[in-house]
């Protein structure tokens, strides 16, 4: 037990010196996966849907739902129903929110 103590601590100081002296030229760091959100909503009698997040639209789709990859952080999502002249119908947030894998 004491041997694995000796060696663990003699591989720590190696590898700080080596750290230390400018030797390590790059880090590789893994990122936290990605996140993805179903958004789905219901019917708004329109031709199609814009699907705004944080006031941006980022998305039209004729369907009623839409999956979003955004970047890390907090976010607000809000569609908005548009009829065949492009005039606005309605607007609303998603009905359903869920986190897909």
């Amino acid at each position: 037990m004491r041997l694995l103590a000796i060696v663990a601590l003699l591989a720590l100081e190696m590898a700080l010196q080596f750290a230390l002296c400018g030797c390590v030229k790059r880090v590789v760091v893994t990122p936290p996966p990605t996140v993805s959100w179903l958004l789905t909503w219901k019917p708004m009698w329109a031709e199609n849907y814009q699907v705004v997040r944080d006031g941006q639209v980022i998305a039209t789709t004729t369907a009623l739902s839409y999956v979003d990859t955004p970047p890390s952080g907090p976010h607000s999502y809000e569609i908005v129903g548009f009829n065949e002249a492009g005039g606005v119908v309605a607007t609303s947030a998603p009905t359903n929110v869920v986190q897909v894998q």
